[in-house]
């Protein structure tokens, strides 16, 4: 085996302290041979200013000092590898080349002996950065050199996503109809509160620590602690269920009349948490396979969840078991389904990690992904509850049968629930964009951008509602047989509500941009606040249509409050975005007054009547003119020459 490297930056502190043939002392250059022979000798900083010439090397250090092994240490080289260990800054350590011929590099006191074919494996991987401080984990390693296994490029795993996406709203938008079609008002007002049970309770279950990871598995992969990560979290997230569950099993009775009205629903309460089980197992290894940028493979796995859900739900209906119980045990079944392929990609990953070159600390993992997974614990309960809320209180304050009312409520959410999905995707795809341009100094042009992103997105999804409410007769009175009438009766507000619900996930993005995360759960808190409030007060005496309007003003204020904050960062919320904002209140007048609103909008704004500030109209120009026919043809005729 060859001699190992000694790194660029171990070796000008080397140079600093012993000197080496052009300094001022003529000392002979430093080598690894010339390195101390004694085992785990470390170079560590020690404000020495005389030691070395502040001009020798490019890297301005105050001093070192030699730190003998500790007791106990190897007995000889032959042993172990030597370390030497470089500190210049307060987070940061650096670690040289072994002096043994024979022997691998080390990393400090807590080095293990060398073995066999590990050692080799570090050796050929170079692996001489160092970890942060405190952290407890071997060096990163080259990320020029490092690969993630199975790991897809960004533009392959967005294609997918993308084209899985369409295809599972495409799904889900006819596994929504034949529910609605095959499940009585009570019984799907049963799967409604069941699934918003699942879905609130799958991230707090696990404390969102599943959340993180697309942040903090890379952080662990590159200093070759991954598969103690999977380890960690995995083990952490199954004792948490556990207990979650263990609670909910105790609990059934209490939770069966806090979520479904009555305690006679333990049984489905029981299902619900069985349904819980497999959708943290399910969220846990799409979130893992995601941060392993395997997103070929999520989209295929979203796209399986879909249909079988789909596939077994429809299944049950079309045999005769209309309940909730099958809609519930249909979702169970296909998270089920989809850990099969789920396990074995993880598998195939796990095969190829190898374990690291020495221990990971005892709460490493835990110390560096508490806080952001704390933070998104909060946003996922504020935004689940936002959308909870509501149906929550049709249960237990509207007048009546209130599983029926909800069954009513539901209907009236299929079609607006589409542009929601909408909104989230046209959120995710502006959000790296307006970073890019706030990153590069460039805060006005996010704005710019964030505000015509507003405008277009409002007038298309007000003018796609509009076309919902020309469509929603047909399906409430032809597909649903009439029995959702209320349902068909409150879809304009519910259209606004989602509308301005979609607003809002655009408009969000500007203080994530900002990281004024507390500034969106504060929005959120209080349009929570105001959507509970008004429904104690609106749903005894107006029934669904109280629900809807107080949620509908709950989701206006909120938008309100988020634009002002924006404003307070630079945001420029001008006539045209006001104007934009208040469409949606069209809708509950009909489809064609929105429509004939829209075209006169869209006539100002090309008139210019101040419905586009200068720099939209100059963005607007400038897509325009990259995709006109001449700019095609101009590129196509340039040189190649050169290229």
């Amino acid at each position: 085996m060859s001699r190992p490297r000694l790194p660029d930056r171990a070796a000008a502190l080397a140079v600093r302290y012993f000197g080496r043939s052009s300094d001022r002392k003529g000392n002979g250059a430093i080598t690894s041979d010339k390195l101390p022979p004694a085992c785990h000798h470390r170079i560590v900083l020690d404000v020495k200013p005389a030691c070395f010439d502040p001009s020798a090397a490019d890297v301005p250090l105050p001093g070192m000092a030699i730190v003998p092994p500790a007791p106990g240490s190897f007995a000889s080289t032959d042993d172990a590898p030597c370390a030497l260990d470089g500190m210049n800054a307060p987070e940061a350590q650096l670690v040289a080349a072994s002096a043994s011929t024979t022997q691998p590099l080390g990393w400090g006191d807590d080095c293990p002996p060398a073995s066999g074919d590990r050692s080799s494996a570090a050796h050929d991987r170079n692996e001489t950065d160092a970890p942060a401080a405190g952290e407890g984990l071997i060096p990163p390693v080259d990320p020029a050199t490092f690969e993630m296994p199975y790991a897809e490029s960004l533009l392959a795993g967005v294609t997918a996503m993308l084209v899985m996406a369409v295809a599972q709203r495409a799904i889900g938008m006819v596994r929504a109809i034949l529910f609605c079609r095959w499940l009585d008002p009570d019984q799907l007002g049963l799967w409604d509160m069941a699934w918003g049970f699942i879905t609130l309770m799958a991230p707090l279950a696990v404390l969102s620590l599943p959340g993180a990871f697309g942040r903090y598995a890379e952080h662990f992969a590159q200093r070759g602690a991954l598969r103690p990560f999977i380890r960690r979290t995995a083990a952490f997230c199954v004792g948490s269920a556990a207990v979650f569950l263990a609670m909910i099993v105790v609990l059934r009775q209490p939770l069966a009349k806090l979520v479904f009205g009555d305690l006679s629903y333990g049984r489905l309460m029981m299902t619900a948490a069985a349904a819980l089980a497999t959708t943290i197992t399910y969220n846990y290894l799409t979130s893992l396979l995601t941060a392993l940028r395997q997103a070929r493979r999520v989209a295929m796995l979203d796209f399986l969840n879909s249909g079988m859900f789909a596939l077994l739900g429809i299944g049950l209906l079309a045999a005769g078991a209309s309940t909730a119980h099958a809609v519930v045990l249909a979702w169970s079944g296909a998270c089920l389904v989809c850990l099969l392929p789920a396990g074995r990609w993880l598998s195939q990953t796990w095969r190829r990690l190898d374990e690291p070159a020495a221990p990971l600390a005892r709460g490493a993992v835990a110390r560096k992904m508490a806080p952001l997974a704390a933070g998104i614990m909060v946003v996922n309960l504020l935004t689940n509850l936002f959308g909870l809320a509501d149906r929550a209180l049709i249960v237990h304050f509207a007048p009546g049968d209130s599983l029926a009312v909800l069954g009513q409520y539901h209907s009236s959410r299929v079609l607006p629930l589409l542009l929601v999905s909408v909104a989230g995707l046209l959120s995710a795809i502006i959000l790296p964009h307006l970073s890019h341009d706030w990153e590069a100094g460039r805060p006005r042009q996010a704005a710019a951008r964030l505000s015509l992103a507003l405008k277009v997105s409002s007038w298309g999804l007000t003018a796609a509602s509009a076309g919902l409410l020309l469509f929603g007769p047909t399906l409430f009175t032809g597909a649903w047989g009439q029995k959702f009438a209320d349902g068909l009766a409150v879809l304009p507000w519910t259209l606004t509500m989602c509308v301005w619900f979609g607003i809002v996930m655009l408009a969000q993005q500007y203080l994530w941009c900002a990281e004024r995360t507390s500034w969106v759960c504060a929005a959120l808190a209080v349009g929570l606040a105001i959507n509970v409030g008004l429904n104690i007060v609106l749903l005894p005496r107006w029934g669904l249509h109280g629900a809807v309007w107080g949620t509908t003003v709950a989701n206006g204020v909120t938008l309100l409050i988020i634009l002002a904050m924006n404003c307070r960062l630079g945001f420029c919320c001008d006539r045209g975005l006001a104007l934009a904002s208040l469409a949606p209140l069209m809708l509950p007048l009909g489809a064609l007054p929105t429509l004939g609103l829209l075209v006169g909008l869209a006539a100002c704004a090309a008139a210019g009547c101040g419905l586009l500030s200068d720099e939209e109209r100059e963005m607007i120009k400038q897509r325009l003119q990259r995709h006109s026919p001449a700019s095609e043809a101009t590129t196509t005729d340039e040189p190649t020459s050169g290229r």
